[in-house]
């Protein structure tokens, strides 16, 4: 049932996106700009997870993964 050869797969990616509150400025734009470019290349926010023990928030991305060559 699951599994095979046309089961679409998955890549991830996380970065860490800083505790703060987000203004109009420089950093709302970098921000954006990032978003921008990991959209680009076909990532896709699924997730943030905010941490304890860190000034951080890890957001957690993905995408399809390209098909294997054989």
């Amino acid at each position: 049932i699951y599994g095979g050869d046309n089961m679409q797969q998955w890549e991830y990616k996380t970065i860490r996106s800083p505790k703060v509150a987000f203004t109009a400025g420089e950093r709302e734009y970098e921000m954006t700009k990032e978003l921008n470019d990991l959209g680009q290349q076909g990532w896709e926010l699924v997730q943030e997870v905010a941490t304890v023990s860190s000034n951080s928030n890890c957001l957690i991305f993905k995408r399809p993964k390209a098909p294997t060559q054989t």
